[in-house]
């Protein structure tokens, strides 16, 4: 049976005498995955294609996976650990209601189901970064329009001009630009241009 998800440590490997390469190579023929007809399958659907002998994946395929399976900040929390963060991050957040009267933040069980979701479309990210990215994203924006509650800060699915469906994340545009380590920057170029 394949498992739903795989956490591998390139350094236990190594203690075993063999290249990560060769663990995936063992790893698919357990599996049952024979890789000469799993790169030939991947050419006839145009997910990759043969340079001299060699069969490679396409650009656009590895990146899916560099995105989707290979964090490149490989932080890898347990549901305790989501858990724990999330009751963090209910914390930081306001108490209380908006004018709509909903919480600022959930219970921290859905709070944790949110970050879990949060972590399979956008990565692994260290715990104190996305405290740090809440605390300065509370700090800076309770108390204006555009403050979002708990659960569409971790991220929000909306629908764009073309009638698809996105998901947007401040807490990810944070802690991809680093907004949260510089208390520096502001929103006053608002009233200027007004």
């Amino acid at each position: 049976m394949i498992p739903q998800k795989l956490t591998v440590d390139p350094e236990v490997i190594k203690t075993y005498g063999i290249t990560l390469g060769e663990f995936i190579l063992t790893l698919g023929y357990i599996w049952g995955f024979f890789m000469e007809e799993v790169g030939e399958n991947m050419v006839q659907k145009g997910l990759a294609h043969f340079d001299g002998d060699l069969i490679v994946p396409n650009d656009d395929v590895i990146k899916k996976v560099k995105k989707s399976l290979l964090s490149e900040n490989n932080v890898q929390m347990d549901d305790e650990q989501i858990l724990d963060l999330a009751k963090k991050l209910k914390a930081i957040y306001p108490k209380g209601y908006n004018a709509d009267g909903t919480p600022w933040a959930e219970g921290p069980k859905l709070i944790a189901s949110r970050l879990e979701t949060f972590f399979r479309k956008y990565g692994n990210y260290p715990a104190e970064d996305i405290i740090s990215a809440t605390k300065t994203y509370v700090d800076r924006k309770f108390g204006t329009p555009h403050f979002r509650l708990l659960k569409y800060f971790i991220y929000k699915e909306v629908t764009n001009p073309r009638g698809e469906i996105e998901s947007v994340s401040d807490l990810y545009s944070r802690l991809e630009t680093g907004a949260y380590e510089d208390y520096q920057f502001s929103d006053e170029w608002t009233a200027k241009v007004k």
